[in-house]
């Protein structure tokens, strides 16, 4: 079965989503909506088996600008970000509730 996790990035760190399911789970699509009327730069990032040291992340997106009104699918048609149990994917954007996300997941 397919969950959605939505919400909006401020301009710290936003948890998106964070994975409480001993099998993991496969984020199968991630879409983000910039409303404001500026461009907004946008970073992703996991965190691998939760909120560990600083080099446990990795970048999926860094510092991404997303146009004024422009909406941002990341290409995972052909592919699936695995998550394990206590990963973390967060995000934050260069201003504070600009950007709407929907991160797509299923527990594997």
């Amino acid at each position: 079965m397919a969950n959605m996790a939505n919400g909006v990035l401020l301009d710290s760190l936003t948890t998106m989503l964070e994975v409480d399911n001993a099998a993991g789970a496969a984020i199968t699509g991630i879409v983000l909506t910039n409303t404001d009327s500026s461009a907004v730069t946008v970073t992703l990032r996991a965190l691998i088996g939760g909120l560990g040291a600083a080099d446990d992340k990795t970048y999926i997106l860094k510092e991404y600008s997303i146009g004024a009104g422009e909406t941002f699918t990341y290409p995972l048609s052909d592919l699936k970000m695995l998550f394990a149990d206590d990963d973390i994917l967060q995000g934050l954007g260069s201003v504070a509730s600009k950007i709407a996300f929907t991160v797509f997941y299923q527990y594997r």
